[in-house]
């Protein structure tokens, strides 16, 4: 299993175990009760086309972390009853996504001739 990550109020995300060694398990869960460190999943480090879910409490989490945690049958028995939801991609993402990569396209020609010399 790998290391839970916590965003902290600053803003930076930290590994579990990191925490867990420099504030000692009874200070980090007490971080962890009352919100000053939030659990967040690897979504940034995640694949793009891996799917992502969206958990009643508002956080999103990647498919394989949730299958992670709880098993494949409980996650597919939330999916099924409505606690997860599948994030979709909306039109203005994919079309921002889409300008990004027409604005990038040059770079990349140019690239690939100056490799190609």
């Amino acid at each position: 299993m790998t290391d839970r990550k916590f965003k902290a109020p600053d803003g930076k995300v930290y590994d579990e175990s990191f925490l867990i060694e420099r504030y000692g398990q009874e200070k980090f869960d007490a971080f962890v009760s009352d919100n000053s460190l939030e659990e967040i999943s690897t979504v940034e480090e995640s694949v793009l086309d891996e799917d992502e879910f969206t958990a009643p409490d508002g956080k999103k989490y990647t498919e394989s972390f949730l299958v992670e945690r709880y098993g494949q049958e409980k996650f597919d028995s939330f999916v099924e009853e409505g606690s997860l939801k599948k994030k979709m991609l909306s039109i203005q993402t994919l079309r921002l996504a889409f300008q990004n990569f027409k604005a990038l396209i040059p770079y990349l020609n140019l690239n690939q001739k100056l490799l190609m010399s």
